[in-house]
């Protein structure tokens, strides 16, 4: 898919990306409509059940053609990313996009998106943000296709994690 105009526009491409190709090739997984904990939450059925989470972020341009810089919340998200919950360590990944970079998509967990994390350290009650070089160099290794994305994501609420 192209370039989109919002982080809103992209959260809903995924979304229907993610509900159409997850429920046509894995049965016990859905793919709920409502937020919570992350943009996008992922239950598999089964033995042993769980939920993932998915967290996107969205790079958009300005008016003058500059990226936004990718803000993490002052709440949970930076919650997340200070604490490292074992839990959410092995069901909580962040799914970036940016308008630069046109079908290319970086899935990461905590661990890998805290060194590009701007604010140091991070604090509770603030905006951090992420670094835009996220998008070039050691990243990369975390990009993308969108049938690698769907793979990717397939494979981390299928792996068992218990």
């Amino acid at each position: 898919m192209g370039a989109f105009v919002s982080e809103a526009e992209f959260e809903r491409y995924i979304r229907h990306l993610l509900c159409t190709s997850i429920a046509t090739r894995e049965s016990g997984i859905q793919v709920l409509d409502s937020k919570g904990l992350g943009d996008i939450i992922i239950c598999r059925d089964g033995r042993p059940p769980a939920v993932f989470f998915v967290e996107l972020k969205y790079a958009s341009r300005t008016p003058s053609g500059e990226l936004n810089p990718i803000s993490v919340s002052e709440g949970i998200q930076s919650e997340i990313l200070l604490g490292r919950p074992h839990y959410l360590d092995s069901r909580f990944m962040w799914l970036l996009g940016s308008e630069t970079c046109k079908g290319d998509y970086w899935l990461m967990d905590s661990k890998t998106l805290l060194p590009y994390i701007t604010t140091n350290p991070i604090t509770i009650g603030k905006v951090n943000n992420i670094s835009l070089r996220i998008f070039r160099g050691d990243a990369n290794k975390h990009k993308f296709s969108e049938k690698e994305l769907i793979d990717s994501i397939i494979n981390f609420v299928t792996e068992d994690r218990t």
